[in-house]
């Protein structure tokens, strides 16, 4: 419980530096200490990647080598996941009071920018297909690709496409694209 606290204080520094999407403290080892709900919907049913895993070890090992007892030394790392999802990510350290190292990752979705889709979506009562659709619009990815990567038929696309642009209430799959990447 105290490893909690500590990783949770680790990461709200790192989150008023920055207001991430997505936040989680890891420990030397790469293990979840804490994730945000953002973090979680970001990640979804996948486990982390294998290059933040690493990256957190690396950083670990880094501060536990060098003597650094001071300075948050910081690490950012570009990674995707499955659905092609992809994220930027910032990794930074510090020690709990008993000395353990802690590391906060704050991360944003790059492509499609997820946040401002799971917005979309809740606002406009999405499904979660129509979600993932207006996504890989936000992509600039073709219906056939949009087919692709779902899974489906181009008639189901289309299908999809015509039903996200009616919800959003604009004209073109642009202007739905254009609506996914807009802050909320």
């Amino acid at each position: 419980m105290a490893e909690q606290a500590a990783a949770f204080e680790v990461v709200e520094a790192l989150a008023e530096r920055g207001a991430p999407s997505g936040l989680l403290a890891l420990d030397h080892s790469g293990r979840v200490l804490w994730i945000s709900s953002g973090a979680a919907a970001l990640l979804g049913p996948w486990s982390l990647p294998d290059a933040l895993i690493s990256a957190a070890r690396r950083l670990a090992a880094l501060v536990d080598g060098s003597g650094l007892d001071g300075g948050l030394p910081e690490l950012r790392l570009h990674f995707e996941l499955p659905g092609g999802v992809a994220a930027d990510a910032e990794l930074s350290i510090a020690r709990t009071a008993s000395g353990e190292p802690v590391i906060a990752v704050g991360f944003e979705q790059t492509a499609p920018p997820r946040a401002r889709v799971i917005i979309a979506a809740r606002r406009y009562s999405l499904t979660p297909t129509e979600a993932d659709t207006l996504a890989l619009l936000a992509q600039g990815l073709s219906n056939a690709a949009i087919g692709s990567r779902l899974r489906v038929e181009l008639s189901t696309v289309k299908t999809h496409v015509h039903r996200v642009i009616q919800k959003l209430g604009v004209a073109s799959r642009v202007q739905a694209a254009l609506l996914a990447h807009k802050p909320a």
